[in-house]
């Protein structure tokens, strides 16, 4: 039978690692490769059939866009030919819808089973959607949630509200880095980190939580 052909993105190092080796020892699937950043990866499709990509939903380190929702759909309008698995800690059931409707093959939680991915992928290569109950990708979103307010925002770093805060008052990125003395990149990198934390996916999403919760008043 022919190997199906994928490529694995995440910017964690160590979980790329981790995922290229366990997905390495499945007999029906070739990976051709693993990176942190699009630029790396539309480089290798530029020259490279693939398959499958396997991808993170939030992917800060992107210079295409390291917003979700325009990164997969820019990967979807492309490269239509191939399949994309959102394999990501988002659970939050309007984004899932979103990227099912943009057209990804599955949306996978980090913390299902292998079998899960496996099975998204295999069905993938048959250019077939795997769903996976809305119930069930919201699970992990409901144990996140029973974290508090407070312990949420005691996670972040001193430099991380530091960014949000001017952030929320509307400066972009450039006057943020200006005005704290850092590179873009630097604050990038600050604001998306604290965006993990908070469990917010978007800008929008960020300055509403902030909003709401009342964390700078």
């Amino acid at each position: 039978m022919k190997k199906l052909k994928l490529v694995l993105v995440d910017d964690h190092p160590i979980v790329l690692s981790g995922l290229k080796d366990t997905l390495s020892q499945s007999m029906n699937l070739e990976i051709l490769g693993a990176y942190t950043q699009d630029a790396e990866l539309f480089s290798f499709l530029k020259k490279n059939e693939v398959d499958v990509i396997v991808t993170d939903y939030m992917m800060p380190n992107n210079t295409e866009s390291s917003d979700g929702q325009n990164y997969i759909q820019f990967l979807r309008r492309q490269y239509p030919n191939i399949a994309v698995i959102v394999l990501t800690m988002v659970s939050n059931p309007m984004i899932i819808q979103m990227l099912y409707d943009s057209g990804v093959s599955a949306v996978v939680s980090k913390e299902a089973p292998l079998s899960d991915l496996m099975k998204a992928i295999t069905l993938a290569g048959q250019g077939r959607q795997y769903r996976i109950p809305v119930a069930d990708m919201t699970t992990t979103l409901k144990s996140r949630n029973a974290i508090t307010l407070n312990d949420r925002v005691k996670t972040l770093s001193p430099r991380e509200l530091e960014v949000l805060r001017l952030f929320v008052q509307g400066k972009p990125i450039v006057d943020i880095a200006k005005q704290l003395n850092r590179s873009d990149k630097t604050i990038s990198l600050q604001k998306n980190a604290a965006m993990r934390k908070l469990g917010v996916d978007n800008n929008q999403a960020l300055i509403s939580y902030c909003l709401t919760h009342h964390l700078f008043d």
